[in-house]
């Protein structure tokens, strides 16, 4: 049986709605029946920074790990497919993924910034990204991503969709505001299971845990749709349920961002 495969009223379902819906079928068979080798997902995995250092200047990164058995072990490989198995990765990681469909495919070197400005709050230089390298991302592949995170956050069966959020039940002004962001900002819903003990005891036994991830990418709302990228935020969550409840830290945090940036006319 194909892992978390039991949801009903999915039914049938192309790369948007399996984004939409977060169907776990789909990407384990899109993995699992129709790439002809698994090293195809582990060397796309690889382009897109995972299983390797980002090398931000900051001290403790860690490379992550992707997993070796794939190429025997199916049910491993389907795992693998849904961001479970023995993948290690993180946060920092997945919003170097983001961003490279945010930027059509360019690898960014993710690097801690200060900016410094002048007497009329411009910037006295330019800060320009670096791009480490670029992957193969056709445009409209990149507009189905985009469409699928889209429903995710905006469509009628998407994980994230306003309804689908209880810390929005019985909260009219905030549910209003997030409402209000669709389609200025696309992301994805997450989860991942770990064994963990949080008992001292030796005779306890490791239970079942989840850690809830969201990844957003928003645009400028002033821009055409989806060509100019502006926030990429990834939000994980230890001992959570499921990414919706992630999806309105993601939203404020983009909320928080355009408020800076009209105060400091940025």
């Amino acid at each position: 049986r194909l892992p978390r495969s039991a949801r009903i009223y999915t039914g049938k379902v192309d790369l948007k709605s399996a984004l939409e819906a977060s169907s776990n079928p789909y990407f384990a068979l899109l993995a699992g029946d129709y790439l002809k080798n698994p090293q195809e997902l582990l060397t796309a995995a690889s382009d897109l920074s995972f299983g390797r250092k980002t090398l931000i200047d900051l001290p403790g990164e860690i490379a992550g790990y992707l997993p070796q058995d794939i190429f025997y072990n199916k049910t491993g490989l389907y795992s693998f497919a849904i961001g479970q198995h023995t993948l290690v990765t993180t946060p920092l990681q997945a919003a170097v993924m983001l961003a490279a469909i945010a930027n059509k495919g360019h690898i960014l070197q993710p690097r801690i910034l200060k900016a410094v400005y002048d007497n009329t709050h411009k910037i006295k230089q330019e800060i320009l990204p670096k791009i480490k390298n670029r992957i193969f991302l056709p445009g409209p592949i990149r507009q189905m991503i985009l469409q699928g995170m889209d429903l995710v956050v905006s469509g009628e069966k998407g994980n994230a969709r306003v309804n689908a959020i209880k810390k929005f039940w019985g909260r009219p002004e905030q549910s209003k505001a997030y409402t209000a962001m669709a389609h200025q900002f696309v992301g994805k819903t997450s989860t991942a299971e770990l064994m963990y003990n949080p008992d001292i005891l030796p005779s306890a036994t490791a239970c079942l845990y989840k850690d809830t991830w969201f990844g957003a990418i928003a645009f400028d709302p002033a821009s055409t749709r989806w060509e100019k990228p502006e926030l990429v935020v990834v939000i994980f969550l230890k001992f959570g349920d499921s990414g919706t409840e992630a999806a309105p830290l993601a939203a404020q945090i983009v909320q928080k961002f355009r408020q800076l940036k009209e105060q400091n006319k940025i």
